[in-house]
Protein backbone atom coordinates (compact mmCIF):
# COMPACT_ATOMS: atom_id res chain seq x y z
CA UNK A 1 0.00 0.00 0.00
CA UNK A 2 2.80 2.43 0.86
CA UNK A 3 4.43 2.25 -2.58
CA UNK A 4 1.04 2.78 -4.24
CA UNK A 5 0.28 5.81 -2.08
CA UNK A 6 3.72 7.26 -2.74
CA UNK A 7 3.25 6.81 -6.47
CA UNK A 8 -0.20 8.44 -6.45
CA UNK A 9 1.21 11.36 -4.44
CA UNK A 10 4.15 11.69 -6.80
CA UNK A 11 1.86 11.69 -9.84
CA UNK A 12 -0.45 14.27 -8.28
CA UNK A 13 2.49 16.58 -7.49
CA UNK A 14 3.84 16.10 -11.03
CA UNK A 15 0.44 16.91 -12.57
CA UNK A 16 0.08 13.36 -13.93
CA UNK A 17 -2.92 12.53 -11.70
CA UNK A 18 -5.89 14.68 -10.82
CA UNK A 19 -6.93 15.56 -7.28
CA UNK A 20 -10.07 13.45 -7.67
CA UNK A 21 -7.91 10.42 -8.58
CA UNK A 22 -5.74 11.02 -5.52
CA UNK A 23 -8.78 11.48 -3.27
CA UNK A 24 -10.53 8.38 -4.64
CA UNK A 25 -7.43 6.24 -4.14
CA UNK A 26 -6.91 7.57 -0.61
CA UNK A 27 -10.57 7.11 0.36
CA UNK A 28 -10.62 3.57 -1.02
CA UNK A 29 -7.46 2.55 0.83
CA UNK A 30 -8.48 4.31 4.06
CA UNK A 31 -11.80 2.42 4.08
CA UNK A 32 -10.09 -0.94 3.53
CA UNK A 33 -7.46 -0.29 6.18
CA UNK A 34 -10.07 0.91 8.69
CA UNK A 35 -12.13 -2.25 8.14
CA UNK A 36 -9.09 -4.45 8.72
CA UNK A 37 -8.10 -2.42 11.80
CA UNK A 38 -11.58 -2.84 13.31
CA UNK A 39 -11.44 -6.59 12.65
CA UNK A 40 -8.21 -6.89 14.64
CA UNK A 41 -8.91 -4.38 17.41
CA UNK A 42 -7.83 -5.80 20.76
CA UNK A 43 -8.80 -5.09 24.35
CA UNK A 44 -6.17 -7.18 26.12
CA UNK A 45 -3.86 -6.64 29.05
CA UNK A 46 -1.15 -5.13 26.85
CA UNK A 47 -0.29 -1.44 27.32
CA UNK A 48 -2.73 0.87 25.53
CA UNK A 49 -1.65 3.17 22.71
CA UNK A 50 -3.35 6.38 21.57
CA UNK A 51 -2.71 7.28 17.92
CA UNK A 52 -3.74 10.44 16.07
CA UNK A 53 -2.79 13.15 13.63
CA UNK A 54 -2.40 16.67 15.07
CA UNK A 55 -4.41 19.78 14.28
CA UNK A 56 -4.60 20.41 10.55
CA UNK A 57 -3.26 17.00 9.51
CA UNK A 58 -5.71 15.05 7.33
CA UNK A 59 -3.29 12.52 5.84
CA UNK A 60 -3.85 9.61 8.19
CA UNK A 61 -3.29 6.50 6.09
CA UNK A 62 0.31 5.92 7.17
CA UNK A 63 -0.67 6.12 10.83
CA UNK A 64 -3.63 3.84 10.22
CA UNK A 65 -1.26 1.26 8.71
CA UNK A 66 0.96 1.41 11.80
CA UNK A 67 -2.12 0.91 13.99
CA UNK A 68 -3.22 -2.05 11.87
CA UNK A 69 0.20 -3.74 12.21
CA UNK A 70 0.03 -3.26 15.99
CA UNK A 71 -3.58 -4.44 16.28
CA UNK A 72 -2.78 -7.57 14.27
CA UNK A 73 -0.28 -8.45 17.00
CA UNK A 74 -2.91 -7.97 19.73
CA UNK A 75 -1.82 -4.50 20.83
CA UNK A 76 -4.73 -2.37 22.12
CA UNK A 77 -4.75 0.81 20.01
CA UNK A 78 -7.20 3.69 20.27
CA UNK A 79 -7.04 5.19 16.81
CA UNK A 80 -8.30 8.78 17.04
CA UNK A 81 -7.86 9.75 13.39
CA UNK A 82 -7.06 13.06 11.75
CA UNK A 83 -7.00 16.66 12.97
CA UNK A 84 -7.00 16.10 16.75
CA UNK A 85 -6.44 19.33 18.73
CA UNK A 86 -3.56 19.28 21.23
CA UNK A 87 -5.75 20.12 24.23
CA UNK A 88 -8.06 17.17 23.43
CA UNK A 89 -5.08 14.84 23.21
CA UNK A 90 -3.82 16.05 26.59
CA UNK A 91 -7.25 15.48 28.18
CA UNK A 92 -7.43 11.96 26.73
CA UNK A 93 -3.89 11.19 27.85
CA UNK A 94 -4.66 12.30 31.37
CA UNK A 95 -7.94 10.38 31.46
CA UNK A 96 -6.91 7.13 29.75
CA UNK A 97 -3.24 7.05 30.85
CA UNK A 98 -1.92 5.23 27.79
CA UNK A 99 1.54 3.74 27.80
CA UNK A 100 2.33 5.43 24.49
CA UNK A 101 1.02 8.22 22.27
CA UNK A 102 1.82 8.16 18.56
CA UNK A 103 1.33 11.19 16.32
CA UNK A 104 1.91 11.57 12.59
CA UNK A 105 2.47 14.66 10.43
CA UNK A 106 3.17 15.08 6.74
CA UNK A 107 3.95 18.81 6.36
CA UNK A 108 6.12 21.35 8.16
CA UNK A 109 3.01 23.21 9.37
CA UNK A 110 1.42 20.11 10.90
CA UNK A 111 4.79 19.04 12.32
CA UNK A 112 4.70 22.23 14.40
CA UNK A 113 1.26 21.22 15.72
CA UNK A 114 2.60 17.73 16.42
CA UNK A 115 5.54 19.16 18.40
CA UNK A 116 3.21 21.39 20.45
CA UNK A 117 0.86 18.46 21.15
CA UNK A 118 3.68 16.21 22.35
CA UNK A 119 5.08 19.00 24.52
CA UNK A 120 1.61 19.42 26.11
CA UNK A 121 1.40 15.69 26.80
CA UNK A 122 4.88 15.62 28.32
CA UNK A 123 3.85 18.33 30.80
CA UNK A 124 1.22 16.02 32.31
CA UNK A 125 1.91 15.05 35.89
CA UNK A 126 2.47 12.89 37.82
CA UNK A 127 3.09 10.49 34.93
CA UNK A 128 3.29 11.44 31.30
CA UNK A 129 3.12 8.66 28.70
CA UNK A 130 5.91 7.85 26.32
CA UNK A 131 5.60 9.67 23.01
CA UNK A 132 6.50 8.68 19.47
CA UNK A 133 5.99 10.26 16.08
CA UNK A 134 6.46 9.80 12.38
CA UNK A 135 5.45 11.04 8.98
CA UNK A 136 6.85 12.16 5.66
CA UNK A 137 8.09 15.56 6.88
CA UNK A 138 10.37 13.98 9.50
CA UNK A 139 11.96 11.85 6.79
CA UNK A 140 12.38 14.72 4.35
CA UNK A 141 13.45 17.26 7.01
CA UNK A 142 15.36 15.23 9.62
CA UNK A 143 16.42 18.42 11.41
CA UNK A 144 12.85 18.59 12.78
CA UNK A 145 13.55 15.48 14.85
CA UNK A 146 15.92 17.41 17.13
CA UNK A 147 13.04 19.67 18.22
CA UNK A 148 10.43 16.94 18.53
CA UNK A 149 9.87 15.25 21.89
CA UNK A 150 9.67 11.48 21.83
CA UNK A 151 10.97 8.73 19.58
CA UNK A 152 11.06 8.94 15.79
CA UNK A 153 9.41 5.78 14.43
CA UNK A 154 11.23 5.50 11.12
CA UNK A 155 10.37 5.80 7.48
CA UNK A 156 7.68 3.17 6.94
CA UNK A 157 4.73 1.62 8.76
CA UNK A 158 6.24 -1.82 9.32
CA UNK A 159 9.43 -0.33 10.82
CA UNK A 160 7.34 2.01 12.98
CA UNK A 161 5.36 -0.90 14.41
CA UNK A 162 8.61 -2.68 15.28
CA UNK A 163 9.92 0.42 17.09
CA UNK A 164 6.64 0.70 19.02
CA UNK A 165 6.90 -2.92 20.16
CA UNK A 166 10.44 -2.18 21.41
CA UNK A 167 9.26 0.94 23.25
CA UNK A 168 6.56 -1.02 25.06
CA UNK A 169 8.81 -3.82 26.27
CA UNK A 170 9.27 -3.52 30.02
CA UNK A 171 12.82 -2.85 31.08
CA UNK A 172 14.30 -4.68 34.04
CA UNK A 173 13.25 -1.89 36.44
CA UNK A 174 9.61 -1.79 35.25
CA UNK A 175 6.80 -4.19 36.01
CA UNK A 176 3.44 -4.30 34.24
CA UNK A 177 0.34 -3.69 36.35
CA UNK A 178 -2.93 -5.62 36.03
CA UNK A 179 -4.21 -3.08 33.49
CA UNK A 180 -1.08 -3.58 31.41
CA UNK A 181 0.33 -0.15 32.20
CA UNK A 182 3.96 0.30 33.10
CA UNK A 183 4.98 1.74 36.43
CA UNK A 184 8.23 3.69 36.84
Amino acid sequence: IEPALNEVGRRWHAGEASIDQEHFTSAFLRARLAAMFMAYSAQGDEPMILAACPTGEWHEIGLLMVCLFLARRGQPVRYLGANLPAHELAVLAETLQPALIILSAQSAATAEHLIAALQAVQRLRPRSPRCAYGGWVFTMQPELRARTPGTFLGTDARAAAAVVRQLLRPSSDEEPTRAGQLLP
